[in-house]
């Protein structure tokens, strides 16, 4: 009786025995996996103390302000951190509305950052989500699959506190 050698054994696609994909190969790979490849954003100096950033077919400024020695022709990074949870946040809440036709309109969203720390770091975060609807526990349920969704949110949970909260209605 002979004993089976490990090359007649598949080898697992997880396997370290596999060999390395083609590009096509990888690309196939991250669409069958549903995963989004990487994300690139390239930034350039364009001035003193002014970056210009370009995301896809947009140009952002980033800058310092006045009283910070910059010349306040765009936000600051950080103000920008915030504004992407938010855009991200709000987003995948539209989304979410489309999809179930809900009747939910003037949505908003408000990003507070806690800073602390020397040097200055954000320690804690909160989304507050607003909009005119009749339906409380639909909107609620908008806003977790929102938060569920974000790229942003699902990043940062691990790191900090997150906190996602509804506005009281007016």
């Amino acid at each position: 009786r002979s004993t089976p050698s490990w090359s007649s054994f598949p080898a697992p696609p997880w396997s370290i025995f596999t060999p390395p994909l083609t590009p096509l190969g990888a690309l196939q790979c991250r669409r069958t996996l549903n995963v989004m490849p990487n994300i690139t954003v390239p930034l350039k100096q364009v001035g003193p103390t002014t970056s210009e950033s370009t995301i896809r077919e947009h140009h952002v400024l980033v800058d310092r302000p006045g009283a910070k020695g910059g010349n306040d022709l765009g936000p600051m990074g950080g103000e920008l951190f915030l504004s992407s949870i938010g855009g991200c946040f709000l987003s995948n809440m539209y989304a979410a509305i489309r999809a179930r036709e809900a009747a939910v309109s003037n949505v908003k969203a408000e990003i507070v950052g806690r800073l602390e720390g020397d040097p200055p770091r954000y320690e804690e975060i909160t989304i507050t989500a607003s909009g005119d609807y009749d339906d409380p526990d639909l909107f609620q349920k908008l806003v977790t699959i929102s938060e569920r969704g974000c790229i942003m949110v699902n990043t940062l949970r691990p790191v900090l506190k997150l906190n996602v909260v509804i506005a009281q209605p007016h």
